[in-house]
């Protein structure tokens, strides 16, 4: 199964699911919202001179918004995704612009989409290898709220960069590297309403 299939099976599953908000369909315009989670990613890089390979490890999510209606909040979101083995070291960290757009007043279920920039790096046997550029971010979340301002929200995302500048040891290699991180997890989200 490739990771794109895996991806559109998670978001599928979130879209299909329809449970109700638990505040209602009176619930107020959301404020201000932080998010804060963690789960797993896996991160793919290629390029026409390499292999890098996929690899999976822990990811974190960090992020920060308002809303414009009760069906559209922005913000930033930082994603990081760290892997240390034995003999080789790697990390992606990005940041992205991001708006979520809920389609239906009674379910919790957001499209988010977002655009930013980011840096792979990974070291071993006395050798840096650093890519950083552009990338595009879209995946899913879905609230379960335990509480008035206070949610569980699973997420799905996939985030992606072509056509990277390639540092090897500080020194510029080539510029046609790709990137891919697909990442889920949960999250536990405040909103002020």
């Amino acid at each position: 199964m490739t990771r794109a299939v895996m991806a559109l099976l998670v978001i599928g599953g979130l879209l299909v699911s329809t449970e109700a908000f638990a505040q209602g369909e009176d619930w107020e315009d959301p404020g201000l919202w932080v998010a804060a989670g963690g789960g797993y990613g896996l991160a793919t890089t290629d390029c026409a001179r390499c292999s890098l390979g996929s690899h999976g490890s822990f990811a974190v999510v960090l992020g920060l918004g308002g809303s414009a209606s009760r069906k559209i909040r922005f913000g930033i979101e930082g994603v990081g995704w760290f892997q240390a083995g034995a003999d080789t070291a790697r990390e992606y960290v990005g940041i992205a612009a991001i708006v979520q757009w809920f389609p239906a007043k009674t379910t919790p279920l957001s499209i988010q989409v977002g655009v930013g920039g980011g840096r792979y790096a990974e070291e071993g046997g006395g050798d840096l290898l650093e890519a950083s550029g552009f990338h595009l971010q879209i995946g899913a979340n879905y609230d379960y709220y335990f509480s008035r301002n206070f949610a569980v929200r699973p997420f799905a995302r996939y985030s992606l960069s072509r056509g990277l500048t390639t540092k090897l040891n500080r020194q510029v290699q080539f510029t046609d590297m790709n990137y891919g991180l697909l990442y889920f997890g949960f999250a536990l989200t405040w909103v002020k309403l």
